[in-house]
């Protein structure tokens, strides 16, 4: 079944837990056999890791569930989360541990089949995000441009066009981007509009936790061209039901098996909970414990833990 038919009814009340409420824990922890990990907020904030993250890890993984970690930061490619996440956690993981919003777009453009465009080989993509996007897109076989518009770059008013544009590009993918700028958004909202371009957003995060304070995310770029172009983007991220077919597909284990751990109500805890998972709130990120005390409806998580680090006790505690 899809997972966006498999929702289950949610709670009407969160339990935040504390490490006596082993019971609890248990009976959440048996009914799944893999854990979704949000990255940002939930292992670590920008560049410093989560204490206890490690440890937490490593005793999931011993007490033999399937770990995935599932980000909506579409800036690195799975091989680059590899590497972070030795180098700031320590946690070991190969490229089928991560499931990112970069790569489930260029999944989702790809299960689009696109044709290359009339005197082209391959399938051109205007891309606004940074190299990991670029990365995910041109492994699954697209060509990808836009790298070169941002910064400084001013957008042409006089000089444009619509016979300038790339005659090859049948897509826009939008991810999160430093250089996002306002010729970058011209271009994009122009492939759009007069090129026909499919559009596909990587995640509408408004913001994201980063060295102790939040900053504007993805979305709000998104909010950008989407009034720009005035069409509606197909999201690839969390909260969108695709995404949790691709990680079930991917990993063999279907969304009512599954437990999706994150800091945000309005897409980690509204994915998990849309899709028939379980759900977990963490409160290292950017939700407080009232905002989860008030959450209602499919953005309200099954439990509610301190931190990533209150795994470890309690499952030590269950093996008791």
């Amino acid at each position: 079944m899809a997972a966006a038919t498999a929702a289950r009814s949610v709670r009407r009340s969160a339990t935040r837990l504390a490490s006596s409420d082993v019971a609890t824990f248990r009976s959440w922890l048996d009914g799944v056999d893999a854990v979704l990990l949000d990255c940002d907020g939930v292992i670590w904030r920008g560049t410093t890791p989560i204490p206890g993250a490690l440890a937490a890890i490593d005793a999931l993984r011993a007490a033999g569930k399937r770990v995935v970690f599932v980000s909506n930061n579409s800036t690195k490619s799975r091989a680059t989360y590899v590497g972070k996440l030795k180098r700031v956690c320590g946690i070991e993981s190969t490229v089928d541990d991560v499931m990112s919003s970069a790569f489930a777009a260029a999944s989702l453009l790809a299960s689009k089949k696109l044709a290359p465009a009339e005197g082209h080989d391959q399938v051109g993509v205007f891309v606004v995000g940074e190299s990991g996007l670029h990365e995910e897109l041109r492994a699954q076989g697209f060509r990808t441009i836009g790298q070169d518009e941002g910064g400084g770059k001013p957008f042409d008013f006089a000089g444009f066009d619509v016979a300038s544009l790339d005659g090859g590009v049948r897509a826009v993918v939008q991810g999160f981007d430093t250089e996002f700028s306002y010729n970058k958004l011209a271009l994009a909202a122009s492939y759009i509009r007069y090129a026909r371009a499919e559009y596909v957003a990587t995640n509408t995060d408004e913001t994201f936790p980063a060295h102790g304070f939040v900053v504007p995310g993805g979305g709000s770029m998104v909010a950008a061209l989407r009034t720009g172009c005035g069409v509606e983007p197909e999201v690839a991220g969390k909260p969108s039901p695709r995404l949790m077919d691709l990680i079930a597909a991917h990993i063999g284990v279907p969304a009512s098996r599954c437990a999706m751990v994150g800091d945000r109500l309005n897409t980690d805890i509204r994915f998990g909970n849309s899709t028939g998972a379980q759900t977990a709130l963490v409160l290292t990120g950017v939700t407080t414990a009232a905002q989860a005390e008030a959450s209602e409806g499919p953005e309200r998580p099954d439990i509610v833990l301190d931190s990533i680090a209150d795994v470890t006790a309690l499952l030590a505690a269950a093996s008791e």
